[in-house]
């Protein structure tokens, strides 16, 4: 036996870097805050912190002065809402950073008095209208209720058993909470004995009722899912109902619970499931019960004989039916049709082989997953029953790689409660003569599982082989599948809405195919539904978030400062896979970082920011993912006209988009031209971060590709991949290398003429649609774009970016360059902008303060060089020559190392500067001013 030890959860150096304490009270913050000393001695002597408790600290560590109260708290109560880098540690003193939180200050007339709390329950007053539900008789009838799912466990001790209805709806039944009732399906003679808990959440409403979502799969097999409950005669009390002497269980066939390397798994699961506690089954309910496929593949894991559950959380879900009850010989039939308890030291529990079933929907509420894409949506219609009786039951599912398309089937195989059956199409294929054979037995062998989904991955696979003959498989394959799907062709959708399935063995299967390359196959009738899974809208990225969070919660938590409202916006243009990359590597990467443990590790802001640059880089291709960039206008210096038109033309319809429901025509092109280094990507770049739009930007000759139509397709991709992340702009630099004049190139491909109209195919889509897509170009020769671009409704707004026309605006540009160095106090930057000539451009003055920066720099070496040879010339100082490394790293303060810019060393850097643009090129783009 292999043994296994955790190590202990604080250890001598798990030092805490920081902890956020709160007060419960005014009183605790002031004696924090003018007693600082005492109260962080305090904290320093009993160093251990746990996040989420509470810390007392004794009345007398602080004096009375500290308290304006006359009668002082018997404790000071704090709150422990953060530590890092783990949830648990040390404090120490030098290295641990306490931050005290002020609390919340409520107004004076909601403030609890402690001495009115503070009266015996002698002086407590009942009215008699309090009991009058005592004396009213109960419905003998019952109530009807309309119950509905949970969506997250309650009560894990009753979650099976468990009625949660609203506490106005107890009185009409005549119960208390925690009684228990009896329950019976509307539409079955399905009894069952429940126990009442009131739940007075505002998404329950009056004769309503929530179940977990196995006991509402037991309760309502079939719609509506309507209930009838009265009141039991067994009360608070049901130690009549009979305890289980023997209860036999049938595994529901699925891959995972047929699969003998899960077995251990699923009967440790199942130990349990029983041994939390006490479980009320029928015949023929439904057991599910999650496992953890990744651990039970692990030889180094010992199997936990206690029936606990396993240390990480599950990630798949088994079920099994109860195919027998057998009572104790002194039970009555009634009482047995209520059911019978199960007492894993009295009760013998034997697994009976396989029988087909449904599997209730437990994903959402064991946090396995969230339905919230198409295919599970259109599964709901399934409810109709007859009117699908005629529909076939075959899927086809399109989208790019990682965007959930197997995510999607799974999801559509959980909202049916059917099992899934998955197969890769790339298995079935080799350099070899390929015969069907295979295929046609592989899914032959899927009906094992029926009624199930089984799922083809990656079916555009099949028209990439060639057989040996030189001909293509994929109409043998096709007629496969066709012939197939013909045999599987029940009454499926009439099936899915009964409660058992009563003819065993037949092939109620649904297929679903999944392909990445869309133009790969052409379309064939085998699929009656084609979908195309579309990219995440800010909404579902929200919901993915928080879906993987808090599902491992138990595992890792975000720190208060992570908001995944931000996230979702920040994560545009990112698939389903980009983002679960993103949440797993901001997990490893805060493990890596700290010393605690698995369970321990806190999910910070910065370790997201992070991860989430690591992500974009490594998805970003040869044109690159939008992003929201970090550019505000006070980088922007100067073009002040420019910026009120340019948010004239993108945030108008970003704040008003009514105005142009009534047909007023948006402007989604705004063209910047103008000499080069006036700032045409910085501009574009600080309006995507004042509207908070996500910034593509694509250089001209990155469409350029050397094969036949990809470069129109790299134009495609681009206005895709903005219409995924919008709100987008997209920003085309060099706009007339991509975009000449048609019919003067001399590409003997036509290439450029096709990039042009394609652009403006482009541009046309996105000015009728919804308000969220801009595109900005840019240019230095406006005169060679062809003139179909600038048309109203394309680049119909042009803005033209010269140089300064005063020194005000340079000025402008010189406060935004150097709003970040050191200057020294004597600088005059008015002076040094009316010496700027009237030609300097963006671009010029970034060169003249880097420049002025570097002169900056040259100086204080020379001046720390100057004073390290100081020290060696010194006789006896040193025994060796002190290096520069040393020097720097040891001997020199931080006060020294900085940098303060000089008025020498502007003038240094401005006589130095050679203007980027000469009179003539002005003149030049002057005319074309005034020619536009």
């Amino acid at each position: 036996m292999s043994l296994f030890f955790r190590r202990s959860a604080i250890a001598e150096n798990d030092t805490l870097e920081e902890v956020v304490l709160t007060p419960k009270t005014q009183v605790a913050f002031l004696a924090a805050s003018n007693q600082a000393s005492a109260f962080e001695s305090w904290l320093f002597e009993h160093p251990v912190i746990r996040y989420g408790e509470d810390i007392r600290i004794p009345t007398e560590v602080f004096s009375v002065s500290a308290n304006s109260s006359s009668e002082p708290p018997s404790d000071y109560v704090y709150q422990v809402d953060l530590t890092l880098p783990g949830r648990q540690g040390i404090t120490q003193r030098g290295t641990t950073r306490i931050v005290v939180i002020a609390p919340v200050e409520y107004p004076s007339t909601f403030q609890p008095s402690f001495h009115d709390q503070d009266v015996s329950q002698e002086s407590l007053e009942i009215s008699e209208s309090f009991l009058v539900s005592s004396s009213v008789p109960a419905d003998n009838l019952g109530s009807s209720f309309a119950v509905e799912p949970l969506s997250r466990p309650l009560d894990t001790q009753f979650e099976d058993v468990s009625l949660h209805i609203r506490t106005s709806d107890l009185r009409p039944l005549g119960v208390l909470n925690g009684d228990w009732v009896l329950a019976q399906h509307l539409e079955s003679s399905t009894t069952r004995l429940l126990r009442v808990s009131a739940f007075d959440e505002t998404e329950l409403t009056s004769r309503h009722a929530k179940l977990a979502p196995s006991l509402l799969s037991n309760m309502c097999p079939s719609l509506p899912h309507s209930i009838v409950v009265r009141a039991s005669p067994f009360g608070s009390d049901v130690a009549a109902v009979p305890t289980a002497r023997c209860v036999s269980l049938a595994r529901i066939p699925s891959p995972i619970s047929s699969s003998r390397k899960y077995e251990s798994s699923c009967i440790a699961a199942l130990r349990s499931y029983f041994a939390m506690s006490r479980r009320l089954v029928k015949e023929g309910d439904v057991i599910p019960v999650c496992i953890d496929v990744d651990s039970s593949l692990d030889p180094r894991l010992v199997l936990n004989e206690n029936g606990h559950r396993p240390q990480y959380p599950a990630n798949a879900l088994v079920c099994f039916v109860v195919q027998s009850v057998e009572p104790e010989s002194t039970a009555s039939e009634v009482l047995h049709n209520v059911g019978c308890f199960v007492n894993p030291v009295v009760t013998r529990i034997v697994q009976v082989g396989a029988i087909p079933g449904r599997i209730p929907d437990m994903y959402a509420y064991s946090a396995l997953g969230v339905d919230t894409d198409q295919l599970a949506q259109l599964s709901k219609a399934s409810s109709l029953g007859q009117s699908f009786d005629c529909l076939h039951p075959s899927v086809l599912i399109k989208g790019a790689r990682g965007t959930g398309k197997f995510t999607a089937a799974a999801r559509l195989a959980r909202q049916l409660r059917l099992p899934i059956v998955e197969f890769n199409c790339f298995e079935f294929l080799s350099e070899a003569d390929i015969s069907t054979h295979s295929l046609r037995e592989q899914l032959n062998r899927a009906s094992t599982h029926s009624p199930c989904v089984v799922v083809l991955r990656h079916i555009d696979a099949l028209s990439r082989q060639k057989m040996g003959n030189g001909q293509g498989i994929q109409n043998l394959i096709m007629a496969d599948v066709q012939h197939l799907t013909r045999i599987l062709d029940n009454p499926l959708w009439h099936g899915l809405q009964k409660s058992v399935d009563d003819i065993l063995g037949a092939r109620d299967t649904i297929i679903v195919a999944t392909m990445s390359d869309a133009t790969a196959m052409a379309e064939s009738p085998v699929f009656v539904m084609e979908l195309e899974q579309q990219a995440l809208t800010e909404h579902q990225r929200f919901n993915m978030l928080q879906e993987q969070l808090c599902r491992d919660a138990v595992m890792h938590i975000a720190a208060p400062d992570v908001s995944i409202v931000s996230l979702a916006a920040q994560t545009a243009a990112l698939v389903a896979s980009d983002i679960s990359t993103f949440v797993f590597q901001t997990r490893v990467e805060a493990l890596a970082s700290a010393w605690c443990t698995v369970n321990d590790a806190v999910l910070r802001a910065a370790q997201f920011e992070s991860t989430l640059l690591k992500v974009r880089t490594s998805s970003a291709q040869s044109i690159g993912v939008p992003s929201i960039p970090s550019v505000q206008w006070e980088d922007v210096g100067g073009l002040a006209e420019v910026k009120n038109e340019i948010l004239d033309t993108i945030q108008l319809p970003l704040d008003h988009p009514e105005l142009f429901l009534q047909g007023l025509k948006k402007r989604s092109g705004v063209l910047f031209y103008g000499p080069p280094g006036t700032g045409k990507t910085l501009l574009a770049k600080a309006v995507a971060t004042s509207c908070s739009l996500n910034f593509f930007s694509v250089k001209g000759p990155e469409l350029l590709n050397m094969y036949i139509g990809e470069s129109e397709a790299n134009v495609r991709r681009v206005f895709q991949k903005a219409r995924d992340a919008k709100p987008c702009v997209i920003f085309f630099d060099e706009l007339d290398s991509v975009a000449p004049k048609r019919g003067n190139q001399g590409d003997s491909g036509g290439v450029m003429d096709r990039i042009v109209s394609q652009l403006l195919a482009e541009l046309d889509g996105i000015s009728v649609g919804a308000a969220d897509v801009f595109v900005i170009g840019a240019t230095n020769r406006p005169d060679l774009l062809d003139s179909a671009l600038l048309r109203p409704g394309r680049f119909d707004r042009m803005l033209y970016l010269g140089v300064s026309k005063d020194h005000d605006a340079q000025l402008d540009i010189l406060k935004a360059l150097t709003r970040k160095f050191k200057l020294h106090p004597d600088i005059d930057l008015p002076a040094i902008a009316s010496q700027c000539p009237l030609t300097y451009t963006g671009a010029d003055f970034y060169a003249l303060c880097a420049d002025t920066m570097l002169h900056a720099l040259s100086r204080k070496v020379s001046l720390l060089e100057s004073k390290r040879n100081h020290l060696n010339a010194l006789p006896k100082f040193q025994p060796h020559p002190i290096s520069c490394q040393f020097y720097i790293s040891e001997m020199v303060s931080e006060a020294d190392l900085e940098v303060i810019i000089c008025m020498e060393d502007f003038m240094d850097a401005l006589n130095e500067l050679t203007p980027s643009v000469n009179d003539e090129e002005l003149a030049y783009y002057s005319g074309i001013q005034n020619r536009w």
